[in-house]
């Protein structure tokens, strides 16, 4: 959340793309966190299950804002 906020105050299109980008990458290694925990029962499956579902959505929701944003920048050049 904190990246995606950096990302939103951006000073250029390469600026927003490179911020969504470490963005990405830091929910990447949240995922893994998150499916360490649930492999290893510190919680209830049941319980992370909602977690890692919210996780992967975000996941791809940022993957595809940085497919549009690339689209974007190269309408305008």
């Amino acid at each position: 959340g904190a990246n995606y906020e950096e990302a939103r105050s951006s000073e250029s299109n390469a600026d927003f793309i490179h911020k969504l980008k470490l963005s990405l990458k830091e929910l990447r290694e949240s995922i893994y966190w998150l499916t360490l925990i649930t492999n290893s029962e510190l919680i209830a499956v049941r319980k992370m299950k909602n977690i890692m579902q919210e996780a992967l959505e975000l996941s791809n929701i940022l993957g595809k804002s940085i497919i549009t944003a690339r689209k974007n920048v190269k309408k305008k050049s």
